[in-house]
This record gives structure tokens, sequence and C-alpha cells, in this order.
């Protein structure tokens, strides 16, 4: 499994992820943030469902992998991984800009267009059928 997240790229990720303190009252160990790591990028390049990643394979589960995505996610360390590794291909000119593109969804609309127009109602008309 190491093509899915070589050691060069786990360890620039590695620097984003906030360290973890264990509760005082203890509890089972924390799976390997590594392992999570990997399972979650199978998850998302193959497309699988989280309860069907192979455990045997990864060292973790896919639901330890959803939750701890879900936790760096609300915590921002995928978006700080993102800048960096955005922020380093554009010092390395690494990035080719003249095949940049804008998705609509975050350009304005023109003219201000705040709000969906208001949808026709249609009435629904009972009558007798003459056959």
């Amino acid at each position: 499994m190491a093509e899915i997240l070589p050691e060069e790229l786990w360890e620039s990720i590695k620097q984003e992820i906030p360290e973890y303190i264990p509760s005082p009252k203890g509890g089972r160990p924390r799976a390997s943030d590594e392992a999570c790591m990997r399972g979650i990028l199978f998850v998302l390049k193959s497309g699988i469902q989280w309860n069907l990643l192979p455990s045997d394979a990864f060292g973790v589960s896919g639901v330890t992998c959803w939750r701890r995505m879900r936790e760096w996610h609300e915590q921002g360390v995928f978006k700080r991984i993102w800048d960096n590794h955005l922020q380093a291909l554009a010092w390395a000119d690494g990035i080719d800009w003249s095949h940049a593109l804008i998705d609509a969804d975050i350009v304005p609309a023109k003219k201000g267009a705040r709000r969906q127009a208001k949808t026709q109602r249609t009435v629904v008309v009972w009558e007798a059928n003459d056959m």
C-alpha cells in the first residue's frame, strides 16, 4: 500500500496533523494517523464504501478512517495540506496557469441575483371523464 501514500508525501502531511492528547480516563489506544490517511486515500481514490475497506490490509477499519477524516476536516487539516502543497508547486514552477479553469459555482452571478425565481404553482382540476 506504499504507492497510495509515499513516504515523502507522508512526511510533509504529518506536520499538519495536530498532536492527539489522550483522555485522562484512558481507553482504547488510538489508531495510527498514517494508517488512517492511507485508508482515507484508498477509499477516496477507489470509491468503495467506508465499511468495505479491508482492515487487515490497512490495519484500521473504514469507520475509524471516516471518523478521523471528519475530525481532521473540522480541524482544517486538509485545507492546510492543500495550501502547503499548492504553495510548494507554485514555488517550484510546477503549475501551468495557462490552463487554469474557474468553476461557475464560485463566480458571483451577473446583476447580483441572490435568490431563485418563484415557481409557478399548478392547480389540479378534477373533471368527469366523458368516455
